[in-house]
């Protein structure tokens, strides 16, 4: 049976249609990596697909411009490692964003399969 990390993305700035959650297989994914303050990339291992790459836009606002967040250290890699290696009992666990240095709430504003 796969297993699946729930994104609830809000207010997306890729489209209505991707507002809600967005779920991705945990036994495809091989690597995360954060590459900057409100951004982070999910790396897979589905070679027969053209999907090998998932990027995820964080912001501390829920709508308008995407305000990334202010972080010292990996937030974002730390809630979807999390997520990754949470052991629910269920077919998914959802990954649950944290406030900034500032003390902002983060959103998942975009995720973009490619």
């Amino acid at each position: 049976m796969a297993t699946f990390i729930a994104l609830e993305v809000v207010n997306s700035i890729g489209g209505d249609f991707d507002n809600g959650e967005q779920l991705v297989n945990r036994d495809n994914v091989v690597a995360v990596q954060q590459t900057a303050d409100g951004l982070l990339k999910l790396l897979t291992n589905t070679p027969t697909s053209t999907q090998n790459e998932i990027e995820v836009v964080v912001s501390t606002s829920q709508s308008g411009a995407v305000v990334s967040p202010v972080m010292t250290s990996g937030l974002i890699t730390k809630a979807f490692n999390y997520a990754l290696t949470a052991n629910p009992g269920g077919v998914k666990a959802k990954v649950f964003l944290g406030k900034d240095d500032n003390g902002n709430q983060m959103y998942i504003r975009n995720v973009v399969f490619s």
